[in-house]
């Protein structure tokens, strides 16, 4: 049938089927297509063609019974449209799904492809005035009814997405397309009364229409890029075009004669070599004419990442990204806010096109207007300023600042979720406002921004904190070096001075008797306060403080003391003090000084890194400081010891001689008796003879014991050390200590080496160790028992032996009883020093002595010597 016969009822579902058909072709050439719900959105346009090419075929059949089969199609199309239709808005909007309801869209898509061809959904069709008319099934109401709940739904979610949107562009796209689907739907229901002209179609029409202005004009799905190709194919065409067929016409009307078949051959290998070079040109140059400003940007972009990458310095930086900012976007003017390190407030760092005076302004950092940025997390329009519910309280101070920056778009720079500065941009040269792509790339380029700043605050953090550490670390080193505390009081003040940059510092002590701080040392002051200054603790710590402060929790800062109380000291008016910074110096948990610094003649802001810089370096000085009044009461006390030493060697020593005099009578008067008198040392007066020597001889042993051990403790004891042979030695210095093992009816064994062996000996001072420990080992062993000597070469050492058969002594006991005065049994006689010299002088002689358990009861003491050959 012509169309023309009847247009107004065969040409719509034409124009409708060429329309989606047309978008169809556009969307499939983008280069989105991978995108789900550029896939989903294609094959809905197929659809909505399909139904309209089924219309047009059904409406221009000749009999009803033939246009049937294509309406209960349309029928099925419809229906399949509604379930694709809901999905695409699912992708589109990113709108998470209703539990199961997209399976039950595709199983419902299935169910009307199977009931279609029944007459459950159409039952037959009769001739109205208009034309064709269903007359429905039984199944027709419930299947529509599911097919306009899932059209309602996908309308539902574009205006969701619509009223959630805060983008200009983003907001018109959703609203195009949530209008162009309302119309499909109210013609679809038109159609539900066979009476009424059909308006489905005519909706569909209007669909297409108002979807391809969304596609066109707010880049519904970026199918830009399918114009873009196909005028650069299209320019291209026209470029072969005109030299080949003028190469032909040419020909042919110079030669009158029809063009020969190798001369196309031969132009198309020649046209093939030279569209190569021409065909990236012509594409660059249609780049540029459909994305000026996208190319222009994305250059700058490049540009800007070549920068950050070669920039570590915050204030270089943060210029650069202004100009690139500039440069890119073309607005008029730019500013850069960045949290002080101070106070944290969101100060001015760098900018462009604005007043210098722009630098003095700052929005604190707990205004709403930072916490909205921070917690958003997204651009803020000047316009939406005045809509947003949350910031209609902003302060008068942060509209004032606000208004002085002249921002049209505010961007939140974040780092890890944590704001680190606001991009404040004004108006674009060309008073438009910013599009999509503008706000996608910021997107962008903030994240890279965002980055690179805090990377270069971070490099620019920790190369201060670097220098503070080494000044604070050489400072220290000063303190640690200076051990007299007065030196080192001044050298606190001096260093606190150097390191903080301040005018003045002061130590004070704090008297808690009579509340007062104390002036210890200062540096900066005038000589008039250099000695006895006393403040009253209360003009200076406030008593709500006290407690923190004498507990080393806080610090009092002064930025400007004239609008304090302590502004009428007399100190302080003198010296033109205008701000400080207070520290407790606490030890032992007591405040026991107060370190000060002062700026004078102007004031000063103490910052967060004074205070801590200030604080640490307060405790090395503790440190400091106890170290020296530590070294001041242990030098004390060595040189009381010392003293005291000297005074109980002298003791010793002149008691020893006292006592050595008499003696030495006493043995040369008895030994004149017995031999002028001829006694008998067996007769009872030689005996008691006997027992006077002996016991002379014995005291004359404590006595050179005592002289020993103050040479040994004083390091004045001198060895005469010769090669010896250690057997020999043995044997001699055993030998000298039978009579008392006689005595005691005792047994002496001798194991010795095989070769002879030589060590380095004084041989007095060895005979004196083996006479200790023998006279030891008989002392406490029993009578009729064995005691062994034994020498024995390991490691380059020979090792001596001497074990007895006594009670042996408890293994907590054996370093004890090396020390001075120890005895392991109180009933024994002696001073107490004999193990102790004896090991002493083992030491000298390069040796070591210790004791072991023997096995089966009884003590080895052990000592060796280090050999010199054999």
């Amino acid at each position: 049938m012509n169309p023309f016969a009847n247009p107004s009822y065969l040409l719509p579902p034409l124009i409708a089927a060429s329309l989606c058909l047309v978008l169809l072709i556009i969307v499939v050439s983008s280069k989105g297509y991978r995108d789900v719900a550029h896939r989903l959105f294609s094959v809905f346009l197929l659809a909505t063609g399909l139904w309209g090419i089924f219309i047009f075929i059904m409406r221009s059949s000749p009999t009803v019974q033939q246009a049937l089969p294509w309406d209960r199609a349309v029928a099925a199309i419809i229906l399949i449209s509604t379930a694709l239709f809901y999905h695409f808005t699912l992708a589109y909007s990113n709108t998470k799904e209703k539990k199961g309801l997209v399976p039950a869209t595709y199983a419902f898509i299935g169910l009307a492809i199977i009931l279609a061809p029944t007459n459950l959904i159409i039952d037959h069709m009769e001739l109205e005035s208009y034309g064709y008319a269903y007359i429905s099934g039984p199944l027709l109401y419930p299947m529509a009814s599911f097919g306009y709940f899932l059209m309602a739904m996908g309308v539902y979610n574009l205006f969701k997405s619509y009223r959630a949107s805060t983008r200009y562009e983003e907001r018109n796209r959703y609203l195009y397309i949530t209008i162009a689907a309302s119309f499909p739907v109210i013609g679809t229901m038109v159609d539900f009364f066979p009476s009424i002209y059909p308006m489905a179609i005519t909706g569909n029409v209007v669909f297409c229409l108002l979807t391809a202005t969304a596609i066109l004009k707010y880049h519904l799905l970026d199918i830009t890029l399918a114009i873009r190709r196909g005028t650069a194919y299209l320019l291209m065409s026209v470029l072969i075009a005109i030299p080949y067929g003028g190469i032909i016409i040419g020909v042919s009307l110079g030669l009158k004669a029809q063009f020969p078949v190798w001369g196309y051959m031969l132009m198309i290998i020649v046209l093939a070599f030279a569209i190569t070079p021409l065909w990236q040109k012509v594409q660059d140059r249609v780049d540029r004419l459909f994305y000026r400003e996208r190319y222009d940007y994305l250059k700058g972009l490049e540009e800007f990442g070549q920068q950050m990458r070669s920039i570590i310095e915050l204030d270089s930086l943060a210029s650069s990204t202004i100009d690139m900012i500039i440069n890119a976007m073309q607005v008029r003017h730019a500013c850069l806010l960045m949290p002080s390190t101070e106070t944290g407030d969101y100060t001015v760092v760098a900018f462009r096109g604005l007043p210098n005076a722009t630098t003095q302004y700052r929005i604190e950092n707990d205004s709403l207007f930072v916490r909205w940025l921070e917690r958003e997390k997204r651009f803020l329009h000047s316009r939406e300023i005045d809509v947003i519910p949350q910031l209609q309280a902003l302060r008068l101070n942060d509209l004032e600042v606000l208004y002085h920056l002249e921002g049209e778009l505010y961007i939140p720079l974040s780092v890890q979720d944590r704001l680190t500065g606001i991009l404040v941009l004004g108006p674009k040269l060309s008073q438009q406002l910013f599009t999509t792509r503008d706000l996608q790339l910021l997107s962008a380029v903030s994240s890279q921004i965002a980055m690179s700043l805090e990377n270069a605050r971070l490099y620019q953090r920790e190369k201060q904190r670097a220098g503070e550490l080494a000044m604070l670390q050489r400072s220290s080193v000063k303190l640690a070096s200076e051990l007299d505390l007065d030196l080192l009081c001044q050298k606190v003040v001096e260093e606190t001075a150097r390191l903080l940059q301040a005018d003045a510092a002061a130590l004070f002590n704090i008297e808690s008797e009579n509340q007062s701080m104390v002036l210890r040392a200062a540096t900066g002051l005038t000589d008039s306060y250099a000695e006895g200054l006393k403040i009253p603790l209360s003009t200076v710590i406030p008593q709500e403080l006290w407690d923190d402060f004498s507990q080393d929790n806080t610090a009092i800062i002064v930025n400007d003391v004239t609008a304090s109380a302590i502004n009428r000291l007399e100190f302080i008016e003198k010296e033109d003090i205008r701000s400080m910074l207070e520290i407790p110096v606490v030890e032992s948990g007591r405040l026991v000084n107060v370190l000060a610094i002062f700026s004078l003649h102007y004031p000063r802001h103490f910052t967060d890194e004074d205070l801590n810089m200030a604080r640490t370096f307060a405790r090395h000085a503790v440190l400091a400081m106890e170290n020296a009044r530590l070294y001041g009461v242990e030098r004390q006390q060595r040189m009381e010891l010392e003293r005291l030493d000297e005074m109980r060697s002298d003791f010793f020593i002149a008691v020893s001689h006292e006592l050595k005099t008499p003696l030495t009578a006493i043995k040369g008067a008895g030994e004149i008796i017995i031999d002028g008198q001829g006694l008998d040392l067996d007769s009872p007066q030689g005996h008691l003879f006997s027992i006077i020597n002996r016991n002379v001889q014995r005291m004359e042993n404590r006595i050179q014991e005592l002289l020993d051990f103050v040479k040994i403790q004083s390091d004045t004891l001198q060895l005469g050390l010769k090669n010896e042979d250690i057997c020999q030695a043995i044997e001699e210095a055993t030998s000298l200590n039978l009579p008392t093992l006689w005595t005691r009816k005792q047994d002496l064994k001798l194991k010795l080496l095989n070769t002879t062996t030589t060590v380095m000996l004084d041989r007095n001072r060895f005979e004196q160790i083996l006479t200790n420990l023998l006279t030891n080992a008989s002392k406490y062993s029993p009578q009729d028992s064995e005691i062994n000597v034994e020498a024995r070469v390991a490691d380059s050492e020979v090792i001596i032996d001497v074990s007895d058969q006594g009670r042996g002594i408890p293994l907590e006991l054996h370093e004890k009883i090396f020390e001075p005065y120890f005895r392991a049994e109180h009933n024994t006689t002696g001073l107490g020093i004999g193990l102790n010299i004896a090991r002493k002088l083992t030491e000298l002689h390069g040796g070591r002595m210790w004791v072991n358990q023997r096995d089966g009861g009884g003590t080895i003491f052990s000592f060796s010597l280090p050999i010199t050959s054999n």
